[in-house]
This record gives C-alpha cells, sequence and structure tokens, in this order.
C-alpha cells in the first residue's frame, strides 16, 4: 500500500491579468501623453553659425526690426510702409538680392511674419533669417 502517494501538481502561470493590466497602463500613459505635450512651454534654441550661409550674406541688404518693432533699412529707420517701396527699388538696380533679417528676440511671431511677407511682396525671393551665432543651447521643456 501506498500511504504516501504524492500527487503531481500542474503550475503554470495565467497571462491574462497581466495582459489586461499592461493594456490598461499603456492606454493611461498614452491618454497622458496627449495631455502633456499640448502644454510644454519652450525657449527656442539659438543656432550654431555654419560658413555655408557668408557668402549669401554678402549681396544682401539688412532689415532689422528692434523691439519696438521700428524697421530699418541698412540701418536708416524708415516707416513700415515704404518698405516694399524701397526694397523693391533695390531689387530693380540689383537683381537677384538676399534681405538678411534681423529681428529682435522679444518680439512677437506675427510681427515677424508680417516683416518676411511685406519683403516678399517687394519681389525678393530670398530671404534669410538672422540669429545669434555659438550659442547653441537646446529646447527646454518642463
Amino acid at each position: 500500500m501506498d500511504l504516501f502517494r504524492r500527487r503531481k501538481i500542474e503550475a503554470h502561470i495565467d497571462m491574462t491579468p497581466m495582459i489586461d493590466t499592461l493594456l490598461q497602463l499603456f492606454i493611461i500613459f498614452m491618454v497622458g501623453a496627449t495631455l502633456v505635450s499640448s502644454t510644454i512651454d519652450l525657449d527656442l534654441p539659438r543656432a550654431k553659425r555654419e560658413d555655408a550661409t557668408a557668402r549669401d550674406v554678402s549681396r544682401s541688404i539688412v532689415v532689422s526690426l528692434d523691439a519696438g518693432n521700428r524697421i530699418y533699412l541698412d540701418r536708416h529707420p524708415i516707416p513700415r510702409s515704404r518698405l516694399k517701396v524701397d526694397l523693391g527699388r533695390l531689387l530693380r538696380e540689383s537683381p537677384g538680392l538676399t534681405v538678411l533679417l534681423q529681428a529682435d528676440r522679444r518680439l512677437v511671431y506675427e510681427q515677424v511674419i508680417e516683416a518676411i511677407v511685406e519683403i516678399q511682396q517687394s519681389g525678393v525671393t530670398k530671404v534669410l533669417l538672422a540669429y545669434n551665432p555659438g550659442k547653441g543651447t537646446a529646447a527646454k521643456t518642463p
């Protein structure tokens, strides 16, 4: 007689609860990520200088916008209404002219875009944006 008969223990791991839990965590993560990505406050980076633009700047006119949204054409203040006319005249004298736009970083984005549109409406096809060279920093997120 076999009094101490050992029963065979069948051990297996049920994966269903673990998979359900992981899927729920994944959904929570995806919903949370979309909410966080829409509220990121960025401090835009400064660019590092490349020598490729140096040859383009040699034949260019400089248009500057200061923090008060005043326009300067080659360091001479001009009314905003004259920007298209003066650039059109310079473009007729020197076809293929490049404009280097220097805009103060405190300006509202819309003001810079308005200046770019006015420059393009004068007939200029190539507009370069000036930046502070050598200060390359990454974008900052909270």
